[in-house]
């Protein structure tokens, strides 16, 4: 395990003295998916969560992977065995407030109360935090460059005005090269701890990591954009950022608003007027929600899978759109115009004469 990482490697000694109690003096194609079955159900009754079943059972996986490729066994007996019993933790719906954030800061020495905000404007992870150095800060560009970063990959996290201020507020050492420091000019290690103590002494009931959270929650619900929050967080697939979607609310805002909403008439949404239209087609009944800027869109009925939109002005006085009759009509499967237009002219099959 050299080439891991120091916590990494903590992680996984953790994890095989776990194993061990329960795997240690069988052989490695003696491990069957019932005694698979037999501690995961000893680890739930003791307590443990399921996070923490799936990542012991992920370390015994990986070597059983590094033994299939020595050719000591044939299959890995832990992908084959079914782990959908095993539930994650759910998503979380709550994080420190503003008032909590700010109640954390007054508790904490005045470096500390600058790491406290920094993580909350950032979101950085605490040890990119606790291990920033100036040579990595741009005030110019208003950002910091990461290179040494939980998932070995480099990322540039923008800084916003708060976080801006934290860091040209924050007095340098003349002998640290590092952002936060204590004592003489020492980084901070274990910042954890020290969190732990100004949460208890603040009466906030959340971990350091929950700032991580909180940025998170707040930047979704702000702007929406989950790529743009994927590439700040440093995520490695968009899988882990989509935790945090359901924090987005405004399409069942939206759509709450549409209840009770008559086809035709104009409703509000977050300040704007919408139309809301209504049709039939040959096999279902859909709705558009349609925001009015000038005018709507009014949708009157589908041909052969092509909607058929009008626009339909709003009339900004009242309370409903102007009323104008749909220009198609729909006895029929195929489309009539209520007021067809005339036949067009024939063409005649012999040339006209010339004139002299």
């Amino acid at each position: 395990m050299p080439s891991l990482k120091p916590r990494t490697q903590e992680r996984y000694r953790t994890t095989f003295r776990q194993l061990a109690a329960t795997f240690g003096d069988l052989y490695l194609d003696e491990i069957s998916r019932g005694l698979l079955a037999n501690y995961v159900t000893a680890r739930l009754k003791a307590g443990v969560t399921g996070a923490t079943v799936r990542r012991d059972l992920a370390t015994l996986s990986c070597l059983c992977s590094c033994s299939v490729s020595w050719d000591f066994i044939d299959t890995n007996p832990v992908k084959q065995f079914s782990k959908r019993h095993i539930k994650e933790s759910p998503p979380r719906t709550t994080y420190p407030t503003g008032e909590q954030v700010d109640r954390l800061v007054a508790n904490a020495s005045p470096m500390a109360g600058r790491i406290i905000r920094f993580l909350a404007e950032t979101g950085m992870r605490q040890e990119e935090v606790c291990s920033l150095e100036w040579s990595q800060v741009s005030i110019h560009r208003r950002e910091v460059r990461l290179t040494k970063t939980k998932t070995s990959a480099p990322r540039v996290v923008p800084l916003s005005r708060d976080a801006l201020g934290t860091i040209l507020g924050t007095a340098r050492h003349s002998k640290s090269p590092y952002v936060f420091w204590h004592d003489e000019g020492t980084r901070y290690t274990t910042f954890a701890n020290s969190f732990s103590i100004i949460a208890k002494k603040a009466c906030v009931p959340f971990r350091c990591h929950d700032l991580r959270h909180r940025f998170a929650s707040t930047f979704i619900q702000a702007t929406g954009d989950i790529p743009a929050l994927q590439a700040i967080l440093g995520h490695k697939t968009i899988a882990m950022t989509m935790r945090y979607a359901h924090m987005v609310t405004s399409h069942l805002h939206r759509a709450m608003e549409s209840l009770g909403t008559k086809s035709g008439t104009t409703g509000t949404v977050f300040g704007e007027s919408v139309v809301e239209a209504s049709f039939v087609g040959r096999k279902n009944t859909m709705k558009s929600i349609c925001t009015g800027g000038e005018g709507g869109i009014r949708t009157h009925g589908t041909r052969k899978g092509t909607t058929v939109f009008e626009t339909v002005p709003i009339d900004r006085s009242g309370t409903s759109p102007i009323q104008r009759p749909p220009p198609y009509t729909y006895g029929s499967p195929t489309l009539q115009r209520r007021n067809p237009p005339p036949p067009p002219r024939p063409i005649p099959l012999t040339p006209r004469p010339r004139a002299l």
